[in-house]
C-alpha cells in the first residue's frame, strides 16, 4: 500500500469517527445535511476520504441517500426504536447474567464506582458526563462475554440506540428511574445474582424504550 493510500484511509477513518460520534451525540440530528464538500472544506481535507467515509456510514444507517441532494442523517420511527431496544435488551441480559456470574472481586468494584460517578453527574445535571459513563458502564458488563461476534454485535446495537438513549434521558422524571436501574443492576451483579441482573439490565432498556415511546412527538 502506498503512502498516499494510507493517509487517505487514516484520513477516511478520521472522518468517519467524527461524523459517526456527532450523529450519535444528536449534535447531528435526523434529517440534517451531508455534503461531501461542505464536509471536505469544515475539515480542511480532499473530498475522498470524505465521501468513503459517507459511504460507510451509509452501510450502518446513520446516513441515507437524497436523490439529487447528497446524504442526510438518518430518522428512525418508533417501531425500529422498539424493536431495536428490545432485541438489544435480550442480548445484555445474557451479559449481564454472566457478568455476576463471572466478574472478579476487582471487577465488581469498578462497576460500582461507575455506578456511584454516574448517579453524581444525575444529580449536578451533567447530561454529557453520564452518558459517557453509562458507556463505561455497559463496556465492562460486554467484557463477560467471551465470543467476540457477540460483543460486536452488542457494540453495534449499542451505537444504534446512542440516539435514541440520548432523547430517553432528558424526558421528565427519568433521572431519578435511570439512578435506580442502573443501581438495582449493579448490585444484583455485586453479590452474584445472576438471575436478578439479567432481570435489571433487560428492565433498564425496556424501559428506556417506553419512555421515548411514550414521549415521542415531544422527542421527534
Amino acid at each position: 500500500m502506498t503512502q498516499e493510500k494510507i493517509e487517505v484511509q487514516n484520513l477516511q477513518e478520521i472522518i468517519f469517527d467524527r461524523l459517526k460520534g456527532e450523529i450519535l451525540d444528536g449534535t447531528l440530528k435526523p434529517g440534517d445535511p451531508i455534503n461531501a464538500v461542505d464536509t471536505a472544506n469544515r475539515f480542511g481535507i480532499s473530498r475522498t476520504p470524505v465521501r468513503e467515509a459517507i459511504s460507510k456510514l451509509e452501510a450502518i444507517a446513520l446516513v441515507e441517500k437524497v436523490p439529487r441532494c447528497g446524504y442526510k442523517v438518518a430518522g428512525f420511527s418508533i417501531t425500529e426504536v422498539l424493536e431495536t431496544y428490545y432485541l438489544r435488551a435480550s442480548m445484555e441480559g445474557m451479559a449481564a447474567s454472566m457478568a455476576a456470574k463471572n466478574f472478579t472481586a476487582e471487577q465488581r468494584e469498578q462497576l460500582r464506582e461507575i455506578c456511584r460517578r454516574s448517579q453524581d453527574t444525575l444529580k449536578y445535571g451533567d447530561h454529557k458526563d453520564f452518558l459517557e459513563l453509562n458507556t463505561q458502564m455497559h463496556e465492562l458488563i460486554y467484557s463477560a462475554i467471551q465470543t467476540t461476534s457477540i460483543r460486536e454485535l452488542l457494540h453495534r446495537y449499542r451505537d444504534i440506540t446512542k440516539r435514541y438513549a440520548a432523547l430517553g434521558v432528558e424526558l421528565t422524571g427519568r433521572n431519578e428511574q435511570l439512578s435506580e436501574e442502573h443501581q438495582n443492576l449493579v448490585d444484583a451483579i455485586v453479590r452474584a445474582d445472576s438471575e436478578q441482573a439479567e432481570y435489571w439490565a433487560k428492565r433498564h432498556l425496556i424501559s428506556t424504550a417506553k419512555s421515548i415511546a411514550n414521549n415521542w412527538k415531544d422527542v421527534q
